[in-house]
């Protein structure tokens, strides 16, 4: 944490963080409460039972926020509340609002629910959202709280496509107790925290809408890495950016030139170039293993610093093609993947795949699958929040 005052600090930071810490620096209990339902597709199971309809409620509590499973599961699928989200309030400091100047620092379209919900969403691998409040607490008067009836539609998780899931992993069953990344919450600074949470929002959207729209869920994914990698550079010099985006040219520019103009062109651009690298090498660092279960024995995707490295530059060239010339991506990463009767999942389109529409793609220029994808972005993504 950096130093300071930290009501300066935490204004500065998402709102769960802003909470969390103004609970830890006051140290005094909550005004109130709220009650929010999460909801999913997935089966978040809490421990081993006997009986396959009994799963024992479990509570999780970090800071001021408390999860308790629901025991809900569906035989056909679809929504359901399975987690509760309880949030205690300390009164959390805010940006002051000034009439004429715009703060947007810690903005990225949420609440404080939906925060939560996102970093669970990101460390649990499923869809989740939050509901509106569906009961309040007043502190030191009716422990029961008072049920709220909101007025408002809860979100529905869309369908899977009727060709097959084209994200599998996220259905199926989950470890509940998988959160304990998010007791570093409070202890990053509001720089890494705003980042964090900016990221695990741009997961959670991209996840929650793949089956429908799988060519928007490649465009919020990589947005969620360049947002986490952003941050992960922040920290390097313009005078060292521009020395790795190509050295030769920092070469000749400071011998033509000299250190003092190349300094001052460094940080004139040091946002505008290495967009690429940034986002490829953010990948190659936090680069999981490969999926320990569930591969294909044909159809894999090679796991190896170069095979990656060559992808990911042909997945950021197709992002930047369909922000700024209007290409899609391809439709052969947007197809569901095959899924074996052993449940073996392919991780690359197959030939067949790489025609359709009216056009075809090579193999090189059709990499792997969105599913493939989605799990390397949230293996890069856990490992980073851990690394901070």
């Amino acid at each position: 944490m950096a130093g300071g005052d930290w009501r300066e600090e935490v204004v500065r930071g998402p709102l769960a963080y802003n909470n969390w810490r103004t609970g830890i620096e006051l140290n005094v209990p909550a005004e109130r409460a709220w009650e929010y339902p999460l909801f999913t597709d997935a089966f978040l199971y809490t421990v081993a039972s006997l009986h396959p309809w009994y799963q024992p409620i479990l509570t999780r509590r970090y800071g001021p926020y408390e999860i308790v499973s629901t025991q809900q599961r569906s035989l056909a699928g679809g929504w359901r509340p399975s987690l509760i989200l309880r949030i205690e309030e300390h009164g959390y400091y805010t940006a002051p609002y000034q009439d004429e100047k715009t703060d947007a620092v810690a903005y990225h379209g949420g609440r404080e629910q939906d925060e939560v919900a996102a970093l669970l969403a990101l460390l649990l691998g499923v869809r989740l959202k939050a509901g509106w409040p569906t009961r309040r607490f007043q502190m030191g008067t009716d422990p029961r709280g008072l049920p709220i009836t909101p007025g408002v539609p809860d979100p529905t998780v869309p369908e899977t496509s009727p060709l097959g899931p084209i994200l599998p992993r996220l259905l199926g069953q989950h470890a509940f107790e998988d959160t304990p990344l998010l007791l570093k919450l409070p202890d990053l600074s509001p720089e890494d925290a705003v980042a964090l949470v900016r990221a695990a929002r741009l997961y959670q959207e991209a996840v929650w809408v793949a089956e429908i729209t799988p060519e928007l869920s490649w465009l919020m994914l990589v947005s969620a890495v360049e947002t986490a990698a952003h941050r992960w550079r922040s920290e390097q010099a313009p005078i060292e950016k521009l020395r790795d985006f190509d050295a030769k040219l920092f070469d000749a520019l400071t011998q033509r030139c000299g250190e003092d103009l190349v300094l001052r062109l460094a940080k004139k651009i040091a946002g505008s170039f290495g967009a690429t690298r940034e986002f490829r090498e953010f990948i190659l660092n936090f680069l999981p293993g490969p999926p320990p279960e569930h591969r294909a024995t044909s159809h894999r995707h090679p796991w190896t610093d170069e095979s990656m490295r060559k992808h990911m530059s042909k997945i950021y060239h197709y992002r930047s093609q369909t922000l700024h010339g209007g290409t899609p991506f391809p439709a052969p990463l947007c197809q569901p993947p095959t899924v074996g009767q052993d449940e073996t999942i392919t991780e690359v389109p197959d030939e067949e795949g790489r025609r359709v529409l009216g056009a075809v793609w090579s193999a090189d220029d059709a990499p792997m699958l969105l599913q493939t994808f989605e799990y390397i972005v949230r293996g890069a993504l856990t490992k980073w929040w851990a690394s901070l």
